[in-house]
């Protein structure tokens, strides 16, 4: 699965994804010349995803936004397309707000989903399998 990171995130977090998949990270090509190659776009609050955007995007599967909400991301356009759009809240301590800690490892987790997803690996955890 080839993954475009469009904004800056932490290096912990693209290493963790280049474990699984074929990460790019690109923040300054025209998003909708290069989008059609990639499987999976990861922006932060910078990227406005709109429809033309995702229509751009003829093998695009998922949207990932990092930190808090997806009021860039047109969902209802990625819902039609039938693309998922996936938001994660920043974790922060009680308190304080802070955008460094956005949690990236959840994006690696989620984009798992993708490659297993959830009711296929519940079933085969029932049968017994484990893996």
């Amino acid at each position: 699965m080839k993954v475009l990171v469009r904004e800056t995130i932490a290096d912990a977090g693209i290493e963790l994804l280049r474990e699984s998949f074929d990460v790019v990270v690109d923040t300054d090509s025209p998003l909708e010349e290069i989008l059609g190659d990639y499987d999976a776009l990861i922006v932060r609050s910078a990227t406005k995803v709109t429809a033309d955007v995702i229509a751009s995007g003829a093998k695009l599967k998922v949207i990932g936004r990092a930190g808090v909400g997806v009021d860039n991301v047109d969902v209802d356009a990625a819902t039609r397309r039938g693309r998922h759009g996936l938001g994660r809240q920043a974790a922060r301590p009680a308190g304080r707000r802070s955008p460094d800690r956005v949690p990236e490892p959840q994006a690696h987790h989620r984009g798992q989903t993708l490659v297993r997803p959830p009711a296929v690996a519940a079933g085969t955890a029932r049968g017994g399998a484990v893996y």
